[in-house]
């Protein structure tokens, strides 16, 4: 059983950081703990901002009429992970990811996170004094304080603080070399790497794909399952808590009903082609014609969703009780995270059509432009 994950990073270190791998990675563990008689198998995709304006026309050409740079975004991390070409994780050679994960992943309650290594303290001013020159005293720093560190950025580097949040500034030089070393790699990746199955001759032979420059496993299976439908039927949107806290029961009944009748125009057909230009062909699980019926027939909204409950507990609150009855007790407790924010592909496309994450709008249309003319990494 292959279980394919995908995330986005200039290196497999970044990609690590990505909520989806590390949500991946333990549940993972819990499979094999659950069924260790089964042959599981974790595929971590790595792809890098290179590799997304290799592929960016051919994404575009696939997700038509659907041209949101939100649409770019969820297809973008499908058609990588469809294609299935990444590395092989082991559970035995894997390096402790203790403190990333507690810095990344949101839980249902703060229980689980009670022993993590650092201190929050809430936002606030920097606490540091900045030194003004010309024999005047110190002033306060003017900047706030990120809330894991307890002071900007600026301050954190002065001090050679040891910190996740303010990693170290590269020079102009380095980031040239950079930029130098991953073109090269990257051409050396396209041009040389042996193709030994029909699965890798199609990855390469798809127009636009750039293979992974650390892949040594190719997904063998020829069917892929989706896991969409799933928010739509049993209330997992943000937007779904905002409408029955607003509105009651019966509107949030309404936007279910919505969700699920426009959910073939809205992400079935973009999807479906997405997969398809793998060689591969998508499932959809929850939109099987007897979950469905069970779901919209049998259940009531409350059996299905408890939306005065926190995050991480109401939404798709049969589903949780589902994974708890399996033995998932961890990824029972996680919070959703989108697609395109639990990837990362949001940060990098953003910032290159944005110019930075702040100013993204995913409802705005797609400027495939803007993608080949920055994409290239600093």
């Amino acid at each position: 059983i292959e279980l394919i994950n995908v995330a986005f990073g200039e290196n497999h270190a970044a990609a690590l950081r990505a909520p989806d791998r590390l949500a991946a990675r333990r549940t993972f563990a819990e499979l094999k703990a659950i069924a260790p008689t089964r042959d599981w198998r974790l595929v971590e995709v790595c792809i890098d901002r290179l590799q997304l304006r290799q592929s960016a026309i051919r994404i575009v050409s696939l997700i038509k009429p659907n041209l949101t740079h939100m649409d770019f975004n969820i297809a973008a991390a499908i058609r990588h992970a469809a294609h299935g070409v990444g590395t092989l994780y082991s559970i035995q050679d894997s390096e402790s990811t203790t403190d990333v994960e507690h810095d990344v992943l949101r839980y249902a309650s703060e229980e689980r996170n009670a022993d993590k290594p650092f201190t929050r303290v809430s936002p606030g001013p920097c606490t540091e004094m900045v030194p003004v020159g010309h024999g005047k005293p110190d002033k306060p720093c003017p900047n706030i304080a990120h809330p894991r560190c307890g002071l900007c950025g600026n301050c954190c580097r002065r001090k050679n603080k040891l910190c996740t949040v303010h990693p170290p500034r590269r020079t102009l030089e380095e980031k040239r070399l950079l930029r130098i070393q991953k073109e090269q790699k990257c051409q050396v990746a396209k041009t040389n790497t042996p193709l030994t199955t029909s699965a890798e001759k199609n990855a390469s032979d798809a127009e636009g794909f750039l293979l992974p420059t650390d892949a040594n496993y190719v997904c063998k299976s020829r069917l892929l399952l989706l896991g969409m439908g799933a928010d739509e039927l049993l209330a997992g949107y943000s937007r779904h808590r905002t409408k029955y806290k607003n509105f009651g029961r019966e509107a949030l009944i309404a936007e279910l009903d919505l969700d699920f009748n426009r959910i073939p125009q809205r992400n079935l057909g973009r999807d479906d082609r997405v997969v398809a230009d793998a060689a591969r062909e998508a499932r959809f699980p929850f939109l099987d014609e007897s979950v469905v019926h069970l779901i919209r027939s049998t259940f009531q909204i409350e059996d299905i969703a408890d939306l005065d409950l926190a995050p991480g507990i109401g939404c798709k609150r049969v589903l949780r009780d589902v994974a708890r009855l399996l033995g998932l007790e961890h990824c029972a407790t996680l919070q959703k995270r989108a697609i395109q924010f639990g990837t990362r592909i949001a940060l990098h496309s953003n910032k290159l059509a944005f110019g930075s994450n702040r100013q993204a709008d995913g409802a705005a249309l797609f400027s495939i432009n803007t993608i080949l003319e920055n994409g290239l990494p600093p």
